[in-house]
């Protein structure tokens, strides 16, 4: 059998290939199946891009930004896990709570 159209057939198949795997994703993404909660470790290539893209977006936003020279005193530490346990915990837990 001889194709008469194998660039229009190519299209058509790399076409309908990307809207299965963007209808499986919104399928998945919406089925509830995957744990994204703080106590669910993720898995290493997970891990992985979530760090590379973290290095990515903290390097394009924050130009010139220099931290405080005391960001990491005992103060400041204190203050911060004040703060996340005040206004984060509740949703991204902690140790030793869910």
């Amino acid at each position: 059998m001889q194709l008469r159209y194998p660039v229009a057939n190519s299209i058509a198949t790399i076409v309908v290939t990307l809207m299965v795997l963007a209808i499986g994703a919104v399928l998945f993404s919406s089925s509830g199946v995957y744990d994204i909660s703080a106590d669910s470790k993720d898995g290493p290539f997970l891990a992985w891009m979530l760090h590379k893209t973290y290095l990515a977006s903290l390097h394009h936003h924050a130009g010139n930004d220099v931290p405080p020279a005391d960001l990491m005193s005992l103060k400041n530490i204190q203050a911060g896990a004040r703060l996340y346990d005040s206004t984060c915990a509740a949703c991204h837990g902690v140790p030793g709570r869910p």
